[in-house]
């Protein structure tokens, strides 16, 4: 018996070390904010900000200058058809993910930042009907794996995708041409 309480105040001392230790390698941060795998957590339920002093500003367009150039095109040729154009679109906002499968939080997690460039719904009922993305033409691995994973994604939710390129956007005969192709009915 006295061998065991000798192990349990051990146990404790030796706990009580480490998290001294542990405060000395980083004092300026308190121990609630560090992650699991050492990082700082940025906790906003506490007004760690000057929320009189937010350091925003608005953008001067929601759209870089050849996203308005492809936005306003499609726009033209679907202003008197049954489809509307929303630009920046999450994901998240027209995928389900259903949430008794396996791993559905991951799957959502991988949807809720992402967006598309362009999507073209019904006008009545807003039912996505086609995805445009307006590449950059960079090789980049990363950007590589993302228009995959999109597409891969929209294929399993049976919506297309029409990809363009920011160096040879289609004039309007084209574009409208490439929207057909896809099943858009103008």
């Amino acid at each position: 018996m006295g061998q065991a309480i000798l192990a349990l105040i051990g146990l404790i001392l030796l706990k009580l070390f480490w998290d001294v230790y542990k405060e000395k390698v980083t004092p300026d941060v308190p121990p609630k904010t560090r992650s699991k795998k050492g990082g700082k957590i940025i906790d906003i339920s506490e007004a760690w900000i000057d929320m009189n002093n937010l350091p925003y500003s608005k953008k001067e367009s929601l759209l870089s200058a050849a996203e308005k150039e492809v936005y306003q095109r499609l726009n033209h040729i679907l202003k008197e058809s049954n489809f509307i154009v929303f630009p920046k679109v999450r994901l998240a906002d027209f995928l389900h993910v259903d949430p008794h499968i396996a791993n559905s939080p991951e799957y959502l997690k991988r949807i809720n930042a992402k967006s598309v460039d362009f999507l073209i719904c019904h006008r009545e009922n807003l039912e996505p009907v086609l995805i445009v993305q307006v590449h950059e033409g960079s090789n980049a691995r990363k950007e590589q794996i993302a228009e995959q994973f999109l597409e891969k994604s929209a294929k399993a939710a049976k919506i297309p995708v029409l990809a363009l390129n920011f160096s040879h956007i289609p004039s309007l005969p084209d574009l409208s041409h490439k929207l057909k192709e896809k099943g858009i009915n103008i």
